[in-house]
C-alpha cells in the first residue's frame, strides 16, 4: 500500500527472533516467511525501527538497514487511579501472567510449578488462545488457578494494583508491553532474559530474570519474593520509578514525533532534490562543501 500511495513506509519491530512455534514444520515455515515477505518489507522501508536492542539486532538479521530502537510506551495515568483507589494490605499472595495464551509464552511451565510454591498462593492467567485448552489441561485439579479470559486493556491497571508477582515465563519477546504495565503498577516482576526484557528489568534491582524454561530457577526467585515481602516491595517501587523515567507515553512520544519529522524532512529535500536534477547523495558530499 505504501508503494501504491508513493508515501514512506515505516516499520516497527516488536519480535526479536523468529516465531518460537511448536513443531518443526511450523517453525520452519515462519522462518521461511521472515525471510522471504518479511524481508521485503523491511528492506523497502523507509525507515525501521525496533522496540528493543534485540528487535534492532533481528531486524538486521532480515536485512534492514541501520534500524534504531524506538521503545514502546505506556500511560501510566490509569495505573496512578488505580493506586490511589487503593488495595490496602494484600491478604494473599496473587501471582499474575498476562498475554496470549500460546506456546511461546511459557505459561506451561509457570503452571508445572504451581504447585511447588508455598500454600496459600493464588496464580491468575489472563488472555487466550489456541493453547489455552492445553493450558487447562495441565491445571486441571490445581486448586487456586484462575484462567480470567480475554480483558478490557482499561481492567489492567486494577488487576495489576492488586497482583504481588508478575510473571512472564516466555521464550521470545521483543520488548513485553505487559511487564512495562507491571512494573508501572508496582509488582514484582520475575521474567525470563529473552529479548528486550532487560532493558526493562535490571536483575536484582527492579525484578528479577531467569532463563526461559528453567523452571527451578521460577520455583527459587517466586518463593523468595514470598518469603520476603518487604523485598518485593522494594523491587516494585524500583521498577515503578524506572518506567516513569524510561517508557512513559509522554516520553517515548516525544522520540516518535522528532522521528517522524525527521523522516518527514528528508523525504521533501528528496524531492526537491529530483526536481532540481540534482542526485541526492551529492548535495551534501565533501567536494561541494566550502
Amino acid at each position: 500500500m505504501a508503494k501504491v500511495k508513493k508515501i514512506p513506509l515505516v516499520h516497527l519491530e516488536h519480535g526479536s527472533s523468529h516465531p518460537y512455534l511448536e513443531g518443526r514444520a511450523a517453525l520452519a515455515l515462519a522462518e521461511v516467511y521472515d525471510h522471504t515477505i518479511g524481508s521485503m518489507i523491511v528492506r523497502d522501508a523507509a525507515a525501521t525501527f525496533g522496540v528493543s536492542a534485540a528487535a534492532a539486532e533481528f531486524l538486521s538479521h532480515l536485512g534492514a538497514e541501520s534500524p534504531r530502537v524506538l521503545h514502546n510506551g505506556i500511560d501510566l495515568a490509569p495505573f496512578r487511579a488505580a493506586q490511589a483507589g487503593g488495595n490496602g494490605d494484600r491478604p494473599s499472595v496473587d501471582i499474575t501472567f498476562i498475554g496470549r495464551l500460546v506456546y511461546g509464552k511459557g505459561v506451561q511451565d509457570l503452571l508445572s510449578i504451581y504447585p511447588s510454591l508455598p500454600e496459600g498462593v493464588n496464580l491468575k492467567i489472563v488472555g487466550d488462545g489456541p493453547y489455552r485448552f492445553d493450558l487447562e489441561e495441565i491445571a486441571s485439579g490445581m486448586r487456586g488457578v484462575s484462567f480470567l479470559g480475554t480483558i478490557s486493556h482499561d481492567e489492567i491497571p486494577e488487576i495489576l494494583t492488586s497482583t504481588t508477582i508478575f510473571v512472564n515465563p516466555s521464550y521470545s519477546e521483543g520488548l513485553p508491553t505487559s511487564v512495562i504495565e507491571a512494573c508501572a503498577a508496582g509488582c514484582a516482576v520475575v521474567a525470563t532474559d529473552v529479548g528486550g526484557t532487560r532493558e526493562i528489568i535490571t536483575d536484582g534491582k527492579n525484578g528479577f530474570l531467569v532463563r526461559p524454561g528453567d523452571r527451578e530457577a521460577l520455583v527459587k526467585r517466586i518463593t523468595f519474593l514470598i518469603e520476603h515481602p518487604e523485598i518485593a516491595r522494594g523491587l516494585g517501587a524500583s521498577a515503578q520509578r524506572s518506567v516513569r523515567e524510561r517508557f512513559s507515553w509522554d516520553v517515548i512520544r516525544g522520540r516518535w514525533s522528532h522521528e517522524i519529522e525527521t523522516l518527514v524532512r528528508s523525504v521533501l529535500d528528496r524531492g526537491a532534490l529530483a526536481q532540481d536534477g540534482i542526485p541526492p547523495h551529492s548535495a551534501h558530499s565533501p567536494e561541494k562543501e566550502g
